[in-house]
């Protein structure tokens, strides 16, 4: 794995590059095609696995490769890296969209494609474990605009509802707690939180937690999660 040789810099994509601008660009020794610009309002985050051993050298995509950035290629994904959106410069743009075409980096959507008034639900089955539920609660907090929020305790040997009035706990969303009395496993977990959430009855061996504020509509979009999950920012508006 190297760079390839002959490679100069090019001020127009920020990275090495035989300086051809036609629809096939080779960059760090991989022809990438390029058509159009990354949208301005996208934000790009890194690919999972690749690094940055300093500011001008970035490892990894698939395949595995180095590239080597310009000064100003290296100063753009600082900043999109630190969440700033892709923007309307269209060599900005060129470069944003040669690092996701070669695995270097992923897109994520404004946050204004998901509208305002989308009605969200979250269910999360869990069982016994009561640090992971917190952690992707408090995650959902900081990470989403967050909707309803059903936690489907499993027949933890310790019940969950503790967990949930722990102080530390840093969620404000409408939360709501079912425990069943008998283990029937995550796929049976789901099922219950699902039932819950667009009004049908719910197993016998289930009891409800009280709930804040009325009874709401059936939400438009339920999203399964795992206890332990921490979504990244702009998860949400990635998968809807």
């Amino acid at each position: 794995m190297a760079v390839r040789p002959g490679l100069g810099r090019c001020d127009r994509c920020g990275t090495s590059c035989r300086r051809r601008h036609d629809s096939t660009v080779n960059t760090g020794g991989a022809r990438l095609k390029s058509r159009s610009p990354i949208p301005a309002g996208f934000r790009l985050c890194l690919a999972k696995g690749v690094r940055r051993p300093n500011r001008e050298l970035v490892v990894g995509g698939t395949p595995t490769r180095i590239l080597r950035l310009s000064a100003r290629g290296s100063s753009l994904l600082d900043a999109w890296s630190a969440g700033e959106p892709v923007g309307d410069d269209p060599a900005a743009g060129l470069l944003a969209r040669r690092l996701v075409e070669a695995g270097i980096a992923d897109p994520l959507p404004p946050a204004a494609s998901l509208p305002g008034d989308a009605r969200v639900a979250f269910a999360i089955p869990v069982r016994d474990d009561a640090g992971g539920l917190r952690r992707t609660l408090s995650s959902l907090s900081q990470t989403t605009r967050t909707g309803r929020v059903v936690v489907v305790d499993d027949a933890s040997e310790l019940p969950l509802q503790g967990a949930l009035s722990d102080p530390r706990l840093a969620f404000s969303g409408e939360l709501s707690l079912l425990r069943r009395s008998r283990p029937g496993g995550p796929a049976a977990a789901r099922n219950t939180a699902w039932s819950y959430l667009v009004g049908r009855e719910v197993n016998a061996d289930v009891a409800a937690a009280p709930r804040r504020g009325d009874q709401p509509e059936p939400p438009e979009f339920v999203v399964f999660l795992d206890a332990g999950v921490t979504p990244d920012p702009g998860w949400l508006e990635v998968l809807l």
